[in-house]
């Protein structure tokens, strides 16, 4: 971490390695990430007051806000271009996809409120999505913003590599060398985590697994789900790839995890 975020090498964060970053168990999934996004400084001067909640590489927990702060960190210093553009033109425009993140505010008029249908503020960091200038910086941790039609195509991007957009060896490595196998700590079952994405495995636990993969997935699948049960994968066997996104952000994550595992299974079986 050293050569790419000075900020974060600081009692202890020294023996962090970025892989462990996108792995998830660099130790700091609960860091605080109120700063803004879009201004590099309050971001690193934020990086400067996490600390360490366990040793890194010890266990598995969701980095939900931090890991993905550090990566688009990275991305700029790397690149010298904001983390927003460099999705839209490396990632999203080579696919013929919208751009993701980062959406003005005079073109936010097609994007669905969401509904804490609890009532209870189930997840505050979700539910400031609704705030056109949140929406505009562009949150790096579920701050993307798609229609499940673009997000399986970006899917089947990760399945064909159209035009050669990806390094053969890198796409590969993400789609299928499972670097992490530390257990769930929600589910209790083994991760399965490569850098980026999770595969669903040969050990018949993949509906379990934070994909939400359909009963009938091939052991390598891969995929990611997100807050609420939106999810996403792609099946290499059948050629499908699959998401399921809505706006209902619940208290109730069981039960919002079943409902997209059905549909999930459903598409699962069309093959």
């Amino acid at each position: 971490m050293r050569d790419y975020v000075p900020e974060l090498a600081h009692d202890g964060f020294e023996r962090v390695t970025v892989e462990q970053v996108m792995l998830h168990t660099s130790g700091f999934p609960n860091a605080d990430t109120r700063a803004d996004v879009s201004d590099a400084t309050q971001r690193r001067a934020q990086f400067a007051r996490w600390r360490l909640e366990w040793e890194p590489g010890t266990r598995f927990e969701y980095h939900g806000g931090a890991a993905h702060w550090v990566l688009i960190d990275i991305i700029e210093r790397v690149t010298e271009v904001d983390f927003r553009d460099f999705v839209a033109q490396q990632v999203c425009a080579p696919l013929g996809l919208p751009r993701v993140l980062g959406i003005p505010v005079d073109q936010q008029d097609d994007i669905a409120v969401l509904v804490d249908t609890t009532g209870t503020n189930a997840d505050p960091h979700a539910l400031q999505l609704n705030d056109p200038r949140v929406r505009a910086a562009g949150l790096p941790g579920g701050g993307a913003i798609a229609t499940a039609a673009d997000l399986a195509c970006f899917y089947q991007g990760l399945l064909h590599n159209p035009g050669g957009l990806w390094d053969r060896d890198v796409l590969r490595d993400a789609k299928a060398h499972i670097r992490c196998t530390f257990a769930d700590p929600l589910m209790g079952v083994p991760v399965n985590r490569t850098l980026g994405l999770v595969v669903a495995g040969d050990d018949g636990k993949h509906i379990l697994r934070y994909a939400i993969f359909g009963a009938g997935c091939s052991p390598r699948s891969f995929g990611h789900a997100g807050a609420h049960a939106q999810t996403a994968w792609a099946d290499p066997d059948s050629g499908i790839s699959f998401a399921c996104l809505n706006n209902a952000v619940t208290d109730d994550q069981m039960n919002a995890g079943m409902r997209a595992n059905r549909l999930a299974t459903i598409a699962a079986d069309l093959s």
